[in-house]
């Protein structure tokens, strides 16, 4: 009995065991499958998320919402700081830097908005003692001028950060008078304003100029105009054609040999010539020594050469060549005033007059008034050592009318009594000596006009006066 039970539950729990383990890799096989469906979908959405997040890296700008429309551009003097500073520092050789301005775009129209400005540019030795007239000069104006200014090596004086001429000094050579090396810092000075491409008109200064007319004058003057300001004319004395060398033939001809004023002002094109040019510049370099001078013939005979019916031809420079001598006439300190400078404008049709400073008296800057038609543009001259304290103030007054820049001077003690209250003494002292000068001045500009009538030089008028026919 108990023998056949045993023999009858065998068979059912061995039914049991293999139903368990059957159910067991059932059990198995469904894990299995929702293992790789899981397996599956999680491998298929972290590919879609990889290429999602690739694509969101690459291109922000399609994912990200849409950036908020652009504020207005501020104005053209807010980001000139930073332009022209990139224009300014920099190591570049002279034949480097050359090579640089000397390019010119093919595609005419400018990728961005172009205000054309004017570069000022200062051939000096050092400070510039007139410079609190150039800063009220350019107030206000930011973004329509650029600064540049060539001194010695040596010179190490720091400008105030608040200065228009800080930072301005580009990187510079010794320069001497009279030698090659003066039109180098020319063109050095054009080759760092031609890296603007917003620079259109180039004038070149000296330390020691000043301006008549106010910045809005001047500058619609020169931007308006389709003509370059080069002083080229024929001088057949030993001053002019009697400097040029035979050597320089048959590049350079006698018949295109010219003479001029060093101070100039001419536009976009010619000053890529200029600072282009190995032609003509070698020959000057290797002939024309002391007592012939590069910086009168060299940019004027270019000019002639190049475009001579593009240029006025007269400088941006006034002098007074009717006295005597081979210096132009000097003017004291009693004599500048006011009225003086309205004198002088009105003897002239355009804007600024230069004349040499100095710690007590001042010169004008040469131009061969008799020979050619001169406008004034620039007051110009040399600072020299003295033990006398120079005038230390300069006052401008703007004519609400003409918009003609007035230049009061005053010594130290007229500006001490003028800042006590002393109104009245704010005229010039040396009235007097001023009204002699004034006649003397309106006298010499009747002889410079009876001059140009009857087409005399100097040399001419001195043996008329000899001979007793002198002008009357």
């Amino acid at each position: 009995m108990a023998m056949g039970d045993e023999h009858h539950q065998s068979p059912a729990i061995a039914r049991l065991f293999n139903s368990h383990l059957r159910l067991s890799r059932a059990f198995h096989f469904l894990f299995f499958i929702i293992g790789l469906s899981l397996g599956v979908t999680t491998s298929l959405y972290l590919k879609s998320f990889s290429f999602n997040l690739q694509a969101s890296l690459t291109s922000p700008i399609s994912l990200s919402p849409p950036p908020p429309p652009p504020s207005p551009p501020p104005p053209p003097h807010a980001t000139l700081p930073l332009t022209e500073k990139r224009f300014l520092i920099h190591n570049m050789a002279d034949e480097e830097l050359f090579w640089r301005a000397s390019m010119v775009p093919r595609i005419q129209e400018f990728p961005y908005k172009r205000v054309a400005k004017v570069a000022f540019m200062f051939l000096t030795k050092g400070p510039l003692p007139l410079g609190p007239l150039w800063e009220k000069f350019f107030k206000g104006h930011e973004g329509l001028y650029s600064i540049y200014v060539h001194t010695d090596p040596l010179y190490n004086q720091l400008v105030p950060e608040n200065s228009v001429f800080h930072r301005r000094r580009i990187p510079s050579k010794p320069v001497q008078w009279g030698k090659p090396t003066m039109i180098d810092a020319e063109r050095r000075l054009l080759a760092n304003a031609l890296l603007d491409f917003s620079n259109e008109r180039f004038i070149l200064l000296s330390d020691t100029c000043i301006p008549l007319f106010n910045f809005t004058t001047t500058y619609n003057y020169l931007v308006n105009s389709n003509q370059t300001f080069v002083a080229s004319y024929d001088d057949p004395r030993k001053i002019g054609r009697g400097r040029y060398n035979h050597q320089m033939w048959p590049t350079i001809s006698i018949s295109q040999w010219r003479k001029g004023s060093q101070w100039f002002e001419v536009d976009r094109r010619l000053a890529i010539e200029i600072v282009s040019d190995r032609k003509y510049y070698p020959l000057f370099q290797e002939h024309c020594h002391p007592p012939c001078y590069t910086d009168e013939h060299y940019i004027p005979t270019l000019a002639n050469i190049l475009s001579p019916e593009l240029n006025s031809n007269r400088t941006v420079t006034w002098v007074d060549w009717s006295r005597m001598g081979p210096h132009p006439g000097r003017f004291f300190r009693e004599a500048i005033s006011v009225e003086f400078l309205d004198q002088i404008r009105d003897w002239l049709p355009l804007f600024e007059l230069s004349l040499t400073y100095s710690s007590n008296d001042w010169s004008v800057l040469k131009s061969k008034s008799g020979q050619i038609e001169t406008e004034g543009l620039i007051w110009r001259g040399s600072t020299k050592s003295s033990t006398r304290s120079p005038t230390q103030t300069l006052s401008n007054q703007y004519n609400s009318h003409n918009h003609i820049v007035k230049v009061m001077l005053f010594d130290q003690r007229a500006e001490a009594e003028a800042t006590g209250g002393g109104g009245g003494r704010r005229q010039m002292e040396g009235a007097n000596a001023g009204v002699e000068a004034e006649a003397e001045a309106g006298a010499a500009r009747q002889r410079w006009r009876r001059r140009r009538r009857r087409g005399c030089d100097d040399q001419t008028e001195a043996r008329l006066q000899r001979s007793g026919k002198g002008l009357r």
